[in-house]
């Protein structure tokens, strides 16, 4: 085994894994699960979102609503005037594939100054960017995008919260002022 085969080894057995080359470059569950937490790690947004293991491309996942507050002052031997219920309903969820690919040359895994921590050094800063391009993607992805360029490339992988919401909540109050009624 060269030494490059080593030190790649290693930063695969420090995400948890097993380090055979036989599953073609993807990672088993554990590994999966071990990398999606590093991920969330460094993201500013993404420990904040739902994240959900996908058996298949497509999936449907239930969501639960509460869209209004529950909780109200009570009063002892005192009916409740008005009950809530909960409103229920599927989000289909469809993958899009992706990869992150880097090119690293002998002399780097061998003369680093980071030597044995290299692998985990290695790792984080695989995650840390990651993450940061999994949050622009989801907040600036524009599936219509053209351009070749580093940046075009990741945006186009799928359409943003940012377009996805677009004039998905507008209301014109026609100079009236905001109130409770104008979202009744």
């Amino acid at each position: 085994m060269t030494q490059n085969e080593k030190i790649l080894e290693k930063a695969i057995l420090a995400i948890g894994g097993n380090a055979t080359w036989q599953n073609g470059g993807y990672l088993n569950a554990l590994q999966q699960e071990r990398f999606a937490v590093l991920i969330r790690k460094f993201g500013v947004l993404l420990p904040m979102v739902r994240f959900v293991r996908m058996s298949r491309p497509t999936q449907e996942i239930d969501k639960l609503h509460l869209g209004e507050p529950l909780t109200r002052a009570a009063t002892e031997n005192t009916a409740v005037s008005q009950e809530y219920a909960p409103k229920v309903n599927k989000i289909t969820l469809e993958t899009v594939k992706c990869s992150t690919d880097w090119i690293m040359s002998t002399e780097l895994l061998q003369h680093n100054i980071e030597q044995d921590n290299f692998e985990q050094t290695l790792m984080n800063s695989i995650a840390e960017r990651m993450s940061t391009d999994l949050e622009k993607v989801s907040i600036q992805g524009d599936n219509s995008l053209t351009g070749t360029n580093p940046e075009q490339m990741l945006l186009k992988l799928f359409d943003g919260w940012d377009l996805l919401t677009d004039g998905s909540h507008i209301v014109d109050v026609a100079g009236d002022t905001v109130s409770k009624a104008v979202w009744e």
